[in-house]
């Protein structure tokens, strides 16, 4: 049975079309949302314009020809049907010439409906007997500025919607002698009305399709990058970190994301090589003294070594065996501290106490070199704020490496002082053969050791003085060294003041 192929755990990845549709499609209906409110907007405050125009245009002419009938009525006859009859030019020059004027019809009926006078051009002429109902009639006289029929055909005295103004003329007791009716028609509004619409809707169009071309422009600035870092981001996940993503020429946030994507890859980049450096390093140091182990016992359990060197060899399987454990603590070690399992405490203790007991207990080692010993404590107590076994642990492993690498008959000194910051400032000095300058940036690394070459150091695994850069790193303190081939090394730390 054939073997399906292997299902990649990154699949293409759709994000970037979707990004940009969306952003499109939103884009657009913004526009589009805009763009309806402020067409509702602009037509209702142009029509509500128009319209109060016609408004005041028919009620002003309406009242102006009822104005100029009273006045006529007033100064001859005591009645309206009078100055009908006897002044027929005047009240038709003036509704001819109110109606010329403004553009609108001038009708002007007697107290029954009966019209005496109209101008109407030829959009409103129903072609049917000029007479107002007595309904129009009664509502014109009680709703002369407003009402029902202040938009409308009046029942069919028009052949269309027309905007009203209607003036009651009365007599002297307030009785309805007549109505000066002025009328407006609606037709040129709503082809202005038609014509703003069409206008809006091409411009709406114009502007979508503006917005739409825009949000593409600033979609594919956006995306571009993006696709790039896409890219790169695949090609991190199989081991390539050659793909860089351009962090000039887009927008800030853009620049800062493509700014953190290439540190990460360059930090993903090290990490790896120093993960791979980690292991090598491991398989080698193992390997190698497992390597003599076998060997040696199968040595000697095959006869190849004689009974009388099998304990010679059998002391250098024990030394290997210590060495194989010392490097698996190490590792545990710093897998704790690394994971944060290993929790410090801190604490004040005297830290000049703790480097007196540290020294008192590798006095065999340093009898044994003839090390001349030299400590200057700036005070008799210098209490410090931090992990006391962690620190025991740092200053040991100081020591003990200034004893190692230091000639016979050398000398270790041993300094405490107070430094900037409120902090101590510890240095362990010691003369030899000291350490090339170009080594060290990388003393602390994992695994680094010197030149091998000059034998001092044939038991280390290179983790000591990682494990003491990573333990003051918890506690935030520093870490440095000095050095001069052939003269000297010495190693300084800072410690955080106690009480």
């Amino acid at each position: 049975m054939s073997e399906k192929a292997p299902v990649s755990r990154y699949k293409k990845l759709n994000i970037l079309g979707s990004i940009r549709a969306k952003y499109i499609a939103a884009f657009a209906l913004l526009i589009s949302i805009v763009v309806l409110l402020l067409a509702v907007i602009i037509s209702s405050a142009i029509m509500n314009f128009v319209l109060n125009t016609r408004h005041k245009a028919v009620d002003g002419s309406a009242s102006l020809v009822a104005d100029i009938v009273t006045e006529i009525e007033g100064f001859t006859y005591q009645d309206f049907d009078g100055a009908l009859e006897n002044y027929p030019e005047k009240i038709g020059g003036a509704v001819e010439n109110v109606a010329t004027t403004n553009g609108i019809a001038v009708v002007v009926t007697d107290r029954i409906g009966n019209v005496k006078f109209s101008s109407i051009p030829e959009e409103l002429d129903s072609g049917k007997t000029l007479y107002l109902s007595p309904e129009v009639m009664r509502k014109l006289s009680h709703e002369s500025t407003s009402g029902s029929l202040r938009m409308s055909n009046l029942h069919g005295f028009y052949s269309q919607t027309a905007v009203n103004g209607a003036t009651a003329i009365r007599d002297g007791d307030g009785n309805v002698d007549g109505i000066v009716l002025a009328s407006a028609p609606t037709s040129p509004v709503i082809d202005f009305m038609h014509g703003l619409i069409q206008t809006l809707v091409m411009s709406f169009l114009w502007i979508t399709i503006a917005a739409v071309v825009v949000a593409a422009f600033i979609c594919e600035r956006i995306v571009s990058p993006l696709r790039i870092m896409e890219k790169a981001a695949k090609g991190v996940t199989v081991g390539s970190y050659d793909i860089k993503v351009p962090e000039d020429g887009v927008d800030n946030e853009i620049a800062d994301l493509a700014s953190a994507f290439n540190e990460m890859s360059r930090e993903v980049k090290e990490k790896e090589i120093t993960q791979r450096s980690f292991l090598g390093s491991v398989s080698h140091d193992m390997r190698t003294p497992m390597t003599s182990i076998a060997g040696f016992v199968d040595g000697i359990l095959d006869g190849t070594i004689p009974p009388e060197k099998q304990e010679y060899y059998l002391r250098i399987v024990s030394a290997e065996t210590h060495r194989l454990s010392r490097l698996v603590s190490t590792l545990l070690d710093l897998t704790r501290i690394q994971s944060g399992e290993r929790k410090f405490t801190k604490a004040d203790f005297d830290i000049c106490e703790l480097l007196r007991l540290i020294l008192i207990s590798m006095e065999k080692q340093i009898d044994e070199k003839h090390l001349e010993i030299e400590f200057d404590p700036c005070d008799d107590k210098c209490m410090v704020f931090a992990d006391s076994d962690g620190i025991h642990q740092v200053a040991y492993n100081l020591i003990h490496n200034a004893i190692k690498f230091t000639d016979e008959g050398g000398t270790i000194k041993i300094g405490v002082k107070k430094h900037e910051g409120g902090k101590y400032l510890i240095s362990i000095y010691n003369t030899g053969k000291g350490m090339k300058k170009e080594e060290l940036p990388y003393i602390f690394d994992r695994f680094f050791k010197s030149d091998p070459s000059r034998g001092l150091d044939k038991s280390g695994v290179g983790l000591g003085l990682f494990i003491v850069k990573t333990i003051l790193s918890s506690h935030s303190e520093s870490i440095w060294a000095e050095s001069e081939e052939g003269q000297y090394s010495q190693f300084n730390f800072t410690l955080q003041r106690g009480k």
